[in-house]
């Protein structure tokens, strides 16, 4: 069974203007509902706490609605719609259930339309901090105080729903970064956009052109290589005399192996005695960089987590051998019983928990290079996942300053996901596997709070100031 949606590219009266013409599957309330229970199953089988941040009534309740709601045949972007929302309630940033991606790239293959602008939310409001558009007046501090005739408090309290986050702070930074594929996805707007504006303190209206996705990627690609963000990691010397890595991603250990090694290189070569590490824009990725990172440092001993909860489960081992067992190693598949976290991964009962404690502190190894001056962590409310537990030992071991906002991830977090695939709509979804408990933790849901906390303003970062580069060459002058 198939329908065809005809998504108009112009929300206004002259919608033939332009339009795109997308066929998708039709399911069946039945195969619905065998997702439902499926992911329902699999999450609780996999998840090592499910219900730690919502409750299980509430959860089982809103399932049960759902299915009784679904009696007739409707698309899968249909039912993510309803089913996206469910989950999110749970409380757990990595655990989703994700729109569909092939439907939106036909619509951007066919020429759609999307909304030009990068955005930036603040105090439930929303502004303008790139403009792809054609209409080149709107420069300065924009505020966008509608879009096709949804008020902003109104617009984000619909697409609030379908992003999984522990902190209120770090959901509307993910809505930021991913506000022009909510807009289609939650919403449905494409083509030309309806905005209500403030400019200079004066409201106005205007009718504004999308842009299709190759326009939009190449603006996008020259801006990113005009400001430099497409390294995950790079080095810069001021001329006040101060480093800045900015991190922007923990990728590929051997590259930041080899970034590491360099960087300090130039540090030592220029006696620089205060450097800033930047994880203002890390949502997170390989833990293990941030001990590469620490050796350099710092010479405290520390631990990146003091305790891991591991649920077993037969998606957990199936997960497991795939990634890490090449099919040389089955043969000593056996011999992981003679290690207690390896036993648990290969052959761990299903439900269980193994609990790891991390009794022994990392020592820093000696480098020849190690940074010997005064260190400062800049975080924000993006910084995320293992670039949050970076930030909880660097707190934690009092190994600087740190300066910015509070992180978006919190100290006692869930995560590791295992990826799910729903069995008819094919829709994907992850789950967390493990709960991590970070130095310093506390029973508070929080992140990690600076030393020296700068909230910027949203005018502040719309005109492009840093007002924590700025406090930090303040304190390097005195």
């Amino acid at each position: 069974m198939m329908k065809t949606i005809t998504l108009g590219l112009l929300l206004s009266s002259t919608l033939l203007l332009g339009q795109v013409t997308i066929t998708e599957k039709l399911f069946s309330p039945d195969e619905l509902k065998t997702d439902i229970r499926f992911l329902v199953k699999t999450l609780q089988n996999i998840h090592p706490n499910l219900y730690a941040a919502a409750s299980k009534e509430k959860f089982y309740q809103d399932v049960e609605a759902l299915e009784q709601e679904l009696t007739e045949p409707i698309t899968r972007l249909e039912f993510a719609r309803k089913f996206i929302p469910i989950v999110t309630r749970l409380g757990d940033g990595h655990t989703s259930v994700y729109f569909p991606q092939e439907e939106r790239s036909e619509f951007l293959k066919q020429g759609g339309k999307v909304f030009p602008f990068e955005v930036l939310i603040r105090n439930n409001r929303l502004f303008i901090t790139t403009n792809y558009s054609s209409d080149s007046t709107l420069s300065g501090i924009v505020e966008v105080t509608s879009i096709n005739g949804l008020r902003t408090p109104e617009l984000l309290d619909k697409l609030r729903p379908y992003v999984s986050a522990e902190l209120d702070l770090y959901r509307d930074i993910r809505i930021q970064r991913s506000f022009r594929g909510l807009l289609w996805y939650v919403l449905g707007f494409c083509g030309d956009y309806e905005v209500e504006l403030v400019i200079d303190g004066q409201p106005l209206k205007r009718h504004v052109e999308g842009i299709t996705s190759t326009q939009f990627q190449t603006a996008a690609l020259h801006r990113s290589v005009n400001q430099h963000v497409l390294k995950p990691y790079s080095l810069t010397i001021t001329s006040e005399g101060f480093a800045i890595i900015d991190f922007r991603s923990m990728t590929d250990k051997k590259r930041f192996a080899r970034f590491l090694d360099s960087a300090f290189q130039v540090i030592r070569n220029e006696n620089i005695q205060h450097l800033a590490i930047d994880l203002r824009n890390n949502g997170g990725g390989n833990s293990q960089l941030g001990d590469m990172l620490f050796n350099y440092i710092t010479d405290k001993p520390y631990r990146q987590v003091d305790r891991m909860e591991v649920k077993a489960s037969k998606e957990m081992k199936s997960y497991f051998r795939q990634r890490y067992v090449k099919w040389y190693m089955y043969p000593l598949m056996p011999f992981a019983v003679f290690n207690k976290q390896a036993r648990h991964y290969a052959f761990g009962r299903p439900g269980k928990i193994q609990v790891v404690e991390m009794k022994k502190l990392i020592k820093p190894k000696t480098e020849p290079l190690k940074f010997r001056g005064q260190p400062y962590l800049l975080v924000s409310h993006y910084t995320f996942s293992s670039a949050n537990m970076l930030a909880a030992a660097f707190a934690c071991y009092n190994m600087g300053t740190i300066v910015g906002e509070e992180t978006g991830g919190v100290l006692e977090a869930f995560g590791d996901v295992i990826p799910i695939q729903l069995p008819n709509t094919k829709l994907a979804a992850g789950c967390s596997y493990k709960k991590f408990v970070h130095p310093c933790s506390d029973d508070t849901l929080r992140g990690v709070k600076p030393d020296v906390e700068i909230a910027a303003e949203p005018l502040e970062l719309v005109s492009g100031r840093d007002p924590v580069m700025e406090y930090l060459k303040e304190v390097i002058k005195h």
